[in-house]
């Protein structure tokens, strides 16, 4: 009863987090394949090089596979499937790290979109890898 309690309140915070993503990148609802945009618009902006970070291309994908997976898993608890998310045996601590690191990547994207008036108009180009233009805290 405890695990399950523990990761219902991990999947609500899941929720909210991608609810933080679709307010900040604006995909209608209707838009197919969205789960996968959201993966890729938030793994370009996490892993771009800003400043000094170092990123590869390796970390790129492995943000962009473990955003999409929570993506999945989100989709699954909003369409009501507790149960099949309860029954893959989810660690509730190493769940609440994952979710937590998801929390980070909404954290960095927002302050990206707060100091970008124009962060909309840069989606096509984010998408496909080119962040120039975009003011970063970073340098």
């Amino acid at each position: 009863y405890s695990r399950r309690l523990k990761v219902i309140d991990e999947l609500e915070r899941l929720s909210d987090y991608f609810s933080a993503f679709d307010s900040i990148y604006k995909l209608p609802r209707s838009v197919r394949g969205r789960g996968r945009k959201i993966a890729n618009l938030t793994a370009r902006l996490i892993t771009r090089q800003w400043g000094k970070r170092k990123i590869t291309e390796l970390k790129h994908k492995d943000v962009n596979a473990e955003v999409y997976a929570l993506y999945a898993t989100r989709n699954n608890y909003e369409h009501g499937n507790v149960g099949s998310i309860l029954a893959e045996g989810i660690n509730p601590e190493k769940f609440k790290e994952r979710v937590r690191l998801l929390g980070y990547y909404v954290h960095q994207v927002a302050l990206l979109y707060i100091m970008n008036d124009t962060f909309e108009e840069h989606i096509s180009r984010i998408a496909s890898g080119d962040c120039a233009g975009l003011a970063s805290i970073y340098g």
